[in-house]
């Protein structure tokens, strides 16, 4: 009885702590995309289906000034807003959601960077979906808003973001909660905008101090950021003269530069020990 009773309480202290570890976004705990895209990935709602609540999941992209957009510029910087709420019926009090973005051959398109409050960007890496970048909450939010920020690196065709969201009770398991999935897609502007937005006349020289930023067109700049490869912002600089000296930590770094709502993305390797 001694032995059972042990048994007892190991495995429920097992399926706790799974319980609790899930809650952190299943691309980190569990390595799993549930945004239900078509080359297999489950949903949400295969688990969390049994509650009362109706949640409805919208997905809104924004430019750097606040403005909606239905189509991708090479080069820009788009602002993804999440939203999930639940339509009738009792209020969630907590909120999760997942979130990837697909070329039309499923593969990874542009980069997610600059996540928001509770927000953390993971990659999913299996047999069947090799390396697929993902954003997703970091803890089940009491609020059901996640933003992050999102590259359009190139021109890649139709990008679909795939996405889903929880609508939870919060007592830690998949019991009582709902979910919903969705996908928005975003075209490429057509050429004549292209030419409008993309910043030219700026060059990247490398050099032992750092990177320097160098113009024949331009006297100041309005905006230089770096973000890390995990999409964290490491500097942000507005009204920039030029020429002028980026300096940071060793390694490969994601630099946008935005003058006269023209934009230009460009990886760069950071030499600095």
């Amino acid at each position: 009885m001694k032995q059972r009773g042990l048994k007892l309480f190991f495995c429920g202290a097992l399926i706790a702590l799974i319980s609790i570890a899930s809650e952190n976004g299943v691309a980190l705990d569990q390595n799993k995309d549930r945004t239900g895209t078509p080359d297999g990935s489950n949903t949400c709602g295969q688990c969390h289906n049994s509650g009362s609540f109706n949640p409805f999941m919208n997905l809104t992209v924004t430019d750097q000034e606040g403005n909606a957009v239905s189509a991708y510029i090479p080069g820009d910087t788009l602002n993804l807003r999440y939203s999930i709420t639940s339509l009738g019926g009792p209020s969630p009090s907590r909120h999760g959601f997942q979130t990837t973005a697909l070329d039309s051959l499923l593969a990874d398109a542009g980069q997610f960077i600059n996540s928001g409050l509770n927000v953390q960007l993971e990659e999913v890496n299996t047999v069947t979906i090799p390396s697929r970048h993902v954003a997703e909450h970091a803890i089940p939010s009491p609020v059901g808003i996640f933003n992050v920020g999102w590259i359009a690196e190139e021109d890649m065709g139709p990008v679909t973001f795939y996405f889903a969201g929880i609508a939870a009770n919060g007592d830690g398991d998949s019991s009582g909660d709902n979910a919903q999935n969705g996908t928005l897609t975003l075209n490429a502007a057509e050429p004549d905008g292209l030419t409008e937005a993309v910043l030219s006349g700026v060059s990247l020289r490398h050099s032992a101090e750092g990177i320097w930023i160098e113009s024949d067109t331009y006297e100041q700049l309005d905006n230089v950021a770096v973000y890390s490869l995990t999409g964290q912002l490491v500097s942000d600089i507005s009204k920039v003269r030029l020429p002028h000296l980026i300096q940071t930590r060793r390694g490969i770094h994601v630099m946008s530069i935005v003058h006269e709502r023209r934009t230009m993305t460009r990886k760069v390797l950071f030499k600095l020990s």
